[in-house]
């Protein structure tokens, strides 16, 4: 038997079963430990948002002992004065202080943050990055790793966080020890011929199928696709804006019951490592509209299939002399969607999508993120308090 493993470290040490009967949870508390000081003050509101999100939405299973200083200082050396930030308050202690030690004990979860300049360099696009250090046996991460780049335009840190932060739990990270979805390969239809691409889908994902499911009403799919073979994102032109997709938009990311569901599922051993609240799920799957009853042509052949066979429904973020009829209603304006907002160009010469699609000659719509479909302007960057309606 093998600890579990991370899908980036790919560990291989030998472990004993451990035992589950008292087990019990408790909020999940995170203190962020930096060597580095405090981020602009902007950005680490956000953070402290969010780990009091974090607090109220998600239990974690409790362990026996509490964190110590010197578990901390076993895996965070080399420095001796530290900015810890908790869901209450920011501040800088010396890490043989009483006090850091206190705030180490109240919490049950440690994120430390990195700063890897070289990866932030190498990809401008990189905002941050998190992993969870190897657990001991069965047990959930104590302690895991953040790198954020020094790209403090983006503004919507909140999402940027919540979405890290469950990576550092081991959201997508994991390999399970049972045998995961086989790929499955099939025929993309375009105006320009088919060819043959794949699926590749989630670990720890059984709830978070039929969640899927629903969602689309296609009761004959696969699995959850994921976004390519590391498997750590949910598939970015399947599920837009749901959180754990890996292009973050500025506006709005639901952390939806498909992301609560693989996140619950994902642990070792006979119990859960993590419960999630619903009622922190409820109210952004009911705002969460990508996709929603897009059916089996969608989910399962293509976008060029779904918009063929779409009837009267709005087919919003894709484009169709249907959306005409709908408007897009911010707090500040109204604009009617319009098939003239599709009008894209992009070099697609050397682009090839996730599941092996390569553009077709004459594509003159979206990127490979969204495998050269025809995308709506106003879908990049859709402000978060929105809504779609007929005219």
């Amino acid at each position: 038997m093998f600890l579990p493993l991370l899908r980036l470290f790919q560990c291989f040490l030998l472990f004993g079963f451990c035992s589950s009967s008292s087990i019990s949870y408790e909020n999940l508390n995170i203190a962020i430990v930096s060597g580095y000081g405090k981020m602009p003050r902007n950005v680490q509101i956000e953070l402290q948002r969010s780990l009091i999100w974090f607090k109220n939405a998600i239990s974690v299973r409790k362990f026996e002992k509490s964190i110590t200083s010197t578990e901390l200082l076993n895996v965070y050396p080399k420095f001796s004065w530290i900015n810890i930030q908790t869901a209450e308050k920011a501040q800088d202690l010396h890490v043989n202080s009483l006090e850091f030690a206190k705030l180490l004990e109240m919490s049950n979860f440690v994120i430390l943050i990195n700063r890897d300049i070289q990866k932030c360099q190498i990809d401008s696009e990189l905002l941050a990055n998190a992993k969870p250090l190897t657990p001991e046996g069965l047990n959930r991460p104590k302690f895991a790793i953040m790198n954020v780049c020094q790209n403090f335009q983006f503004s919507n840190f909140f999402d940027l966080f919540r979405h890290e932060i469950l990576h550092a739990l081991g959201f997508g990270l994991f390999i399970p020890f049972e045998d995961s979805i086989p790929n499955r390969y099939y025929n993309w239809w375009t105006p320009k011929g088919t060819q043959n691409v794949s699926q590749i889908f989630m670990d720890f994902s059984k709830r978070a199928k039929r969640v899927v499911s629903s969602h689309f009403n296609c009761s004959t799919i696969f699995g959850v696709e994921a976004d390519g073979f590391k498997k750590n994102h949910l598939n970015e032109y399947i599920f837009g804006n749901e959180l754990m997709t890996p292009n973050l938009e500025s506006g709005q990311n639901y952390f939806s019951e498909i992301s609560a569901a693989i996140l619950e599922e994902t642990y070792f051993g006979e119990k859960p490592w993590y419960k999630v609240n619903r009622k922190y799920t409820i109210e952004e799957s009911q705002k969460y509209w990508y996709g929603k009853n897009f059916g089996c042509n969608f989910i399962k052949f293509s976008c060029w299939k779904f918009l063929e066979t779409a009837g009267n429904k709005l087919t919003f973020p894709f484009c169709s002399i249907n959306n005409e009829r709908y408007c897009l209603i911010t707090p500040t304006y109204k604009i009617r969607l319009s098939l003239k907002n599709c009008q894209q160009t992009f070099n697609h010469q050397t682009q090839i999508t996730e599941n092996g699609l390569k553009a077709f000659p004459g594509a003159t719509f979206s990127n490979s993120i969204h495998r050269f479909c025809p995308i709506d302007k106003n879908f990049i960057n859709i402000p978060k308090n929105h809504r779609i309606e007929l005219c």
